[in-house]
Formats: structure tokens, sequence, C-alpha cells
């Protein structure tokens, strides 16, 4: 028996409510592969860097500010 043919038996089994289900399963695998498809990682914003942090470079300084207030001479 063929893969196509062991298939297609077991789709002749299912009732309607599973055949739906099944070919809602099917278009979604689609969309899936059509999306990744067009995927660059490079470009990705999360591998990147670019999405994880925004906001000021040196957070050790910042925090500093933030605890001590600005100007307020304190232990490096």
């Amino acid at each position: 028996m063929t893969l196509r043919e062991d298939l297609m038996a077991k789709i002749e089994g299912l009732d309607e409510e599973q055949l739906n289900d099944l070919l809602r399963y099917i278009n979604l695998l689609l969309e899936e592969k059509e999306r990744f498809a067009k995927y660059d990682p490079a470009k990705d914003p999360i591998l990147t860097g670019e999405a994880l942090f925004s906001g000021p470079t040196d957070l050790a300084e910042r925090t500093e500010e933030i605890l001590y207030g600005e100007g307020v001479e304190h232990k490096a």
C-alpha cells in the first residue's frame, strides 16, 4: 500500500466533523509553510536584539541615579 492509498483509506473512515477538522488543520499547515518561506532570521528583531532592550545604554549608571539621586556621591 502506498502512502497516498494509506492516507485515502484513513480519510474515508472520517465523519464530516473530523473531515472539517482535518481540512482546517491542512490549511493551517499550508499557511504556516507559506509564512515561514518568507521568514528571514537576519531580519528577526528578537534574534538581532533590536526588540529586546530600549533605553539608556548604561543601565548600571542609570540605576545608580535612580537609587542615589543625581549628583550624590556614593562608593564605587
